[in-house]
């Protein structure tokens, strides 16, 4: 705990001294590199108070997740538009709300060395402290070359028994911009180690009165504060995107028209290189006394698992966008891209195994016709596409943009994406809406890990599984006032052959196609200084036990705003007070398989219908931001059936007459 104070206390006094130093804004732009990292997409560095006592990634990621309750572990939000799927490796899935990836790197610009310094913390008692750690820095060598330095550091030791976690997050990005030649890379390494307690004994633990969470048995026992069970995940990530103008044709200015802008045209060639290695490792030193898991196929004694995947991508790009007097934008591109997989598992063999007695080992497993002793296996292949598209931008009202990926080649062949999107702006009564509509059309052939997975507890093989293609129908619109602060949305999803984990924690596919349907509406109300942020989301879906949804989520941050200012010395310290609300209905709630790192479906316990609620305080005093909250304050007085996932309740306020308190605090500066 003690270093955890130093650390704290060191960035508050720096911060204190920062006080004393300009506070006029560098100016610094930022952007990220989406669609095939061919798209620029402006984005904002939000240096105010609104949610700064927002620091967990998963609630970053959506507003309402199941996840383990503790900060760090395995998510998948309960709102079903804001799910990730990345299917290619179904056990990163739930890890990506907190990694660092290329698609979510951010590149900048500035003319002053720009950095920030944040650190918070949760409890001050040693046994179940956490804390999150995030730095940056960026800096331009010259005017049309950046760098830019990430660390993002979670170490929490959990509420209850065996939760403990350690995850550290690294991202360096480089980008130069030249009037001809372009060229953008980032590098992300993400490393996990996570205690794995299986969640509490009781799927309703209010039965018994635990004065300690020490006292809250749990699934998977261990031995101090060490777990019998542990995952580790690893995530590399490197990508390296360059492109050339290769030339650029315009038209004569008009001397005598002021102000006419020139038609122009220009060809830009591109290729992406990305590299990224993704690894799980999971080791439980004695499977057959937890009863988690109902076979052991190669181990009694003890689990040790692997699975790891190298993927080599190569994208070649050439678009050509056309300005006419500045008015109108109009582009085409063609891209073709391989992509090259290599997978890896392994699973260490009991030497003391007998064929002849070992009943646990399944008879219709199969391994190069032989009954399996242990796994050690590799496979490559690889897969080809080609994408293209179309896209406008009429007098910057109007805007389009239609899509289409086919894979033709390898493992992947006959996988199709077509997407087609229109956004315009309109005045109505002085003030701008914004209406956007998007249609999609997708068909996704089964991931390798859905047909062919080998571990000690959990295994298929694709001539037994034989799985259908998904096909994704998708149709979604947003109206939003920006001025306003309102949002309204709507989604429909229609899915044929959905894959999903059974009850046996095994990918099936869903007989009968499935309709999922949901309208979010987001709205802030201010009233002098009160400010009331409401966002509602229905959902319906006539398999609500697959999806594991609740049919409403409703979030509220009402908080009071205020700027004191002060004559003498002409400073300002803004404060924020107020509550966070968030509820949802009852809803069959997700299992969660330590060995998978994968949620799957029940249909026999209810979550939900109950109030999460926090108390914050937000002050910044010029470049400095401080927090204080009491999360889930109200678990002193309600009744214990908060659940984040089944068998894995949210963490509580109060043990041993001592308060579960986070703070933080948060330093920008700029030379």
């Amino acid at each position: 705990m003690k270093k955890h104070l130093y650390s704290a206390l060191i960035l508050i006094f720096v911060s204190i001294a920062a006080i004393a130093q300009d506070d006029s804004l560098a100016v610094i732009r930022a952007w990220s590199l989406d669609q095939d990292f061919r798209l620029y997409q402006e984005k904002k560095i939000d240096t105010g108070l609104t949610d700064f006592h927002v620091v967990y990634p998963n609630s970053k990621y959506s507003t309402s997740n199941t996840f383990l309750g503790n900060v760090g572990s395995p998510t998948v939000s309960t709102i079903f538009a804001d799910r990730i799927y990345y299917d290619d490796l179904f056990f990163l899935n739930q890890y990506l709300p907190c990694f660092y990836t290329a698609e979510k790197a951010l590149y900048y610009n500035t003319r002053k060395p720009f950095s920030y310094l944040t650190y918070s913390a949760s409890s001050m008692m040693e046994d179940h402290m956490a804390s999150v750690f995030d730095a940056m820095i960026t800096e331009n060598i010259r005017p049309d070359l950046n760098f830019s330095l990430q660390i993002h550091d979670i170490s929490s030791k959990g509420q209850y028994n065996f939760q403990h976690i350690r995850q550290r997050n690294y991202r360096g990005t480089v980008n130069y911009t030249g009037k001809r030649y372009s060229v953008y890379g980032s590098f992300n390494a993400n490393n996990q180690k996570s205690n794995e307690n299986g969640g509490v004994v009781d799927s309703i633990f209010e039965s018994h009165d635990y004065e300690y969470w020490e006292e809250i048995p749990t699934r998977i026992s261990g031995s101090g504060a060490v777990s019998n069970a542990r995952n580790d995940i690893y995530h590399y990530d490197l990508m390296v995107n360059q492109r050339l103008r290769l030339f650029t044709l315009a038209s004569k200015v008009d001397t005598t028209q002021p102000g006419k802008k020139r038609n122009m045209a220009e060809p830009i060639l591109s290729y992406t290189l990305r590299a990224r290695r993704a690894a799980k490792n999971y080791q439980h030193s004695s499977p057959s006394t937890s009863g988690i898991y109902d076979v052991n196929y190669f181990n009694q004694t003890k689990t040790l698992d692997s699975v790891a995947n190298f993927r080599l991508t190569n994208t070649l790009n050439l678009e050509f966008k056309t300005t006419f007097r500045g008015k109108i934008q109009l582009g085409i591109y063609g891209t073709i891209s391989n992509e090259f997989d290599k997978y890896s598992m392994y699973s260490e063999w009991d030497t003391n195994y007998v064929a002849a007695v070992d009943t646990l080992v399944s008879p219709v497993v199969r391994l190069n016709g032989d009954t399996l002793k242990g796994i050690d296996l590799t496979e490559k292949h690889s897969s080809t596409y080609f994408s293209a598209g179309l896209y406008g931008v009429f007098w910057n009202k109007v805007r389009t943009d239609l899509s289409t990926q086919i894979y033709f080649l390898g493992y992947k062949a006959g996988q199709t994406n077509t997407r087609g999107k229109i956004s315009t702006d309109v005045d109505i009564l002085k003030k701008e809406f914004i209406f956007d509509v998007e249609v999609g059309l997708q068909n996704k052939v089964p991931s390798y890990l859905f047909q062919n997975y080998y571990s000690n507890h959990y295994l298929w093989e694709q001539e037994d599984q034989n799985l259908n293609s998904e096909i994704w129908t998708s149709l979604s619109g947003k109206i939003s006032a920006p001025s306003n602060n309102f949002e309204l949305t709507g989604n429909y999803y229609l899915i044929s052959g959905l894959i999903y984990f059974n009850q046996d924690a095994r990918p099936v596919n869903l007989d009968n196609p499935v309709n999922v349907l949901s309208i979010g509406l987001t709205k802030t109300v201010k009233v002098w200084k009160l400010f009331s942020k409401n966002s509602i989301v229905y959902q319906a879906t006539e398999d609500p036990e697959i999806l594991a949804i609740p049919n409403l989520v409703y979030f509220n941050s009402t908080y009071f705003n205020h700027t004191f200012h002060f004559a003498s010395t002409g400073g300002e310290l803004e404060v924020m007070l107020g509550l966070n609300f968030l509820y949802t209905t009852r809803y069959f709630g997700y299992e969660y398989s330590p060995a998978l790192s994968q949620f799957y479906t029940q249909d026999s316990v209810l979550i939900g219908n109950y109030p999460l609620l926090d108390a914050f305080m937000n002050v910044k005093l010029k470049k400095v931001r401080f927090f204080v909250k009491l999360q889930h304050f109200n678990s002193i007085w309600g009744p214990q059936n908060y659940y984040a996932a089944i068998h894995y309740p949210h963490n509580q306020l109060m043990n041993r007459n001592q308060m579960f308190v986070s703070f933080g605090v948060s330093w920008a500066f700029y030379d």
